[in-house]
């Protein structure tokens, strides 16, 4: 799924701003909400498999559904904001699953010392 992200946020940069715009800032801030879910589901644990697949499809999914939509099949002269807007939005997701995947750890641990 984030291979899929990568390749779907790129093209749209691609075929917004050439394939220079893959040399710029904004691929950088495009393709790092995806590499921060990386470490998500490389290290994912028996308790926490649902809760990630759910948040990491949810995530990409909502993303490239934007990128498509503002680039491809609307296309506008404000379009390129997307490369701000929808990585400031994965990130805060991100974070959120990260504190919510600590949380449920923590639970999980908790009640494995108790049994």
């Amino acid at each position: 799924m984030l291979v899929i992200g990568a390749a779907v946020v790129l093209a749209a940069e691609s075929y917004a701003g050439g394939m220079r715009a893959w040399f710029s800032f904004f691929t950088c801030v495009t393709l790092l909400p995806l590499i921060l879910l990386y470490p998500a589901i490389r290290f994912v644990t028996r308790h926490d498999a649902w809760l990630i697949l759910f948040s990491v499809i949810a995530i990409v999914g909502a993303g490239l559904f934007f990128y498509v939509s503002a680039i491809f099949v609307h296309p506008d002269p404000q379009s390129g904001l997307i490369f701000l807007s929808v990585p400031s939005c994965q990130l805060v997701a991100v974070l959120v699953l990260y504190v919510i995947i600590y949380i449920s750890s923590y639970i999980a641990r908790e009640h494995d010392q108790k049994a």
